[in-house]
This record gives structure tokens, C-alpha cells and sequence, in this order.
């Protein structure tokens, strides 16, 4: 089941790596404004902003 949230005021720890954080690097914290979240069977598979949100044929949409 895919599922998109759109309209999202603040996304927040919007990192594109995964890897440990420490020291000064922990400081950054990027976030998106009025931003759209899709998850596919519960995992997130892509966010971005509002302007470049693609509406697609989903199961359910979230107006946030």
C-alpha cells in the first residue's frame, strides 16, 4: 500500500545518507518547507517540496 502525506508545513531531519552523526555534524538539521512524504508498506520512499510534487495513481492520500 502506498500512501503519500502532502501539504506537510516542516520536514523535519531531511538527510538524503544514513550514517552516524557526532560532534559539530550533529548541529545540522536540515528540513523542508511545505513538503509532501510517500510511504510505500510502511517505509518512506521519497520526500521532497510541494513545487515538485508528482501526483500519482495511490491508495491513500493524507492532506496534512
Amino acid at each position: 500500500m502506498t500512501t503519500d502525506i502532502i501539504n506537510i508545513k516542516l520536514l523535519v531531519n531531511t538527510r538524503f545518507s544514513n550514517q552516524i552523526l557526532r560532534g559539530a555534524a550533529l548541529a545540522y538539521l536540515p528540513c523542508i518547507q511545505k513538503a509532501w512524504l510517500r510511504i510505500e508498506d510502511g517505509v518512506i520512499a521519497d520526500f521532497g517540496e510541494m513545487a515538485d510534487y508528482q501526483n500519482s495513481k495511490i491508495s491513500n492520500s493524507i492532506d496534512a
